[in-house]
């Protein structure tokens, strides 16, 4: 029975020897190679005869510099018993990848067999992929790359917005400013035409003319014996005088301040707008309600603060100053629907857990739903003179800020609230 198996056993390994179907090579220790079939032969590229003049020997083929340190690592190879990728070297010098797997014969310490499989085709492919994954993580760094400067140069235009955004604001109010200080000059100049300043230059003339006779002309003279109650009346009416230019010139101080703290709100955040500073929301809010607060007053909206005291964050100010600045400016326009009298602009300033809020609401024309979608988009406005840039900007600002803009109405004529969450950090 033993000797059938074995039979059996050593038909199976004949045919499997000459189907050419895998390598098989049969080699002793000593490095020689007792047999091979045709495949073996045709992978690394020697003859039969070469095979039998002895010219096939395992060390060879498998070089000790790829063996390393270890002078029984390719023996280790020839008898391993899970497939292990090596390459061999052919008859020319040149290297074919395989794949080995082999074991000693039964009972045998000096001779056994390997298995070879060419995996040249596989290797090749292999090769191939690795060749198109490196290309299209090239692509795709490269592309990365281009992402990247658009998103640059999208910070960039919107930085620039911002800034002519601000700007505009600047140049409006201040326009303002100046048609009211326009105003209060020309009524200090009628005040000034209309002095009773001009009676007292008649007044003094007729003291001079009577300088010789001063105490008859006040005591004989009808005009002198008026004179005192004259002088009187005068005088009150040059200290009337006197009050209204006083107001006239602390208008005028006022709108000159209000100029300047302006044009000082602008310098400030310009020096400061690529630099991430420690900041005071709060003030920026303040700076921001200043910088629109002619325009305001002149709507007619009545401010309400909501401010938490909060310690300070390291932000961008240009940009939360450039997001406020168009959220007031939007919340004022959506105000002009409201009755005279009933326009209210609510500032709010909040902590929830790790962000911080600030929101803009207000009672005006709110946000059909339909539209709310389209907000955000670049090019998109309700208003006939708007650009459509400001809350497409806006919200690019805040996501450079690592924050999130949200608008929300429950429908036209429900007033509107615009939320920035920024980190707290």
């Amino acid at each position: 029975m033993a000797d059938e198996a074995r039979r059996a056993s050593e038909a199976w390994l004949t045919r499997l020897f000459e189907s050419g179907l895998i390598g098989i090579l049969v080699w002793e220790r000593k490095g020689g190679i007792l047999d091979a079939n045709g495949k073996v032969l045709e992978m690394v590229g020697y003859s039969r005869d070469d095979l039998k003049a002895g010219l096939l020997d395992w060390a060879v083929m498998i070089p000790a510099a790829d063996e390393g340190p270890n002078a029984g690592s390719a023996e280790e190879l020839l008898t391993a018993h899970t497939p292990s990728e090596k390459e061999l070297v052919r008859k020319d010098g040149t290297r074919v990848p395989v794949l080995m797997m082999g074991a000693f014969f039964e009972g045998s310490r000096t001779e056994g067999v390997t298995f070879v499989l060419d995996i040249t085709e596989q290797k090749r492919a292999r090769d191939a992929l690795r060749r198109a994954h490196d290309e299209l993580e090239r692509r795709v760094e490269e592309r990365t790359r281009e992402l990247k400067g658009a998103q640059a140069q999208l910070v960039d235009m919107a930085r620039a917005a911002g800034m002519a955004e601000i700007a505009s604001n600047i140049l409006h109010n201040v326009g303002n400013v100046l048609t009211s200080a326009v105003i209060n000059i020309d009524e200090t100049r009628k005040a000034v035409e209309s002095s009773r300043v001009s009676r007292m230059v008649q007044l003094s003339a007729m003291l001079e003319e009577h300088r010789g006779n001063l105490a008859d002309f006040l005591i004989r003279d009808p005009r002198g014996g008026r004179l005192p109650d004259y002088i009187s009346a005068l005088t009150q009416e040059l200290l009337r005088e006197q009050v209204g230019l006083r107001g006239y010139l602390e208008t005028m101080n006022w709108h000159i301040e209000h100029i300047r703290a302006v044009v000082h709100v602008q310098q400030t955040y310009a020096k400061t707008s690529l630099i991430i500073d420690e900041c005071d929301l709060s003030q920026l809010i303040e700076d921001a309600l200043r910088i629109q607060a002619s325009a305001l007053l002149r709507h007619g909206v009545s401010i309400t603060r909501e401010i938490t005291p909060l310690p300070k964050v390291r932000v961008d100010k240009h940009k939360v100053l450039q997001i406020l600045i168009n959220l007031i400016s939007n919340a004022r326009y959506a105000l002009d629907r409201a009755p005279e009298g009933q326009r209210r602009l609510l500032v709010r300033l909040t902590l929830e857990g790790k962000k911080v809020r600030i929101q803009v609401v207000d009672n005006g024309m709110g946000i059909a739903p339909e539209i709310r979608k389209r907000l955000f988009s670049h090019g998109f406005t309700t208003r006939k003179e708007g650009h459509g840039f400001g809350l497409h900007s806006s919200a690019l600002a805040a996501q450079v800020l690592g924050g999130h803009l949200l608008l929300e109405s429950e429908g036209p004529g429900r007033g509107a609230t615009a939320t920035l969450e920024l980190p707290l950090v």
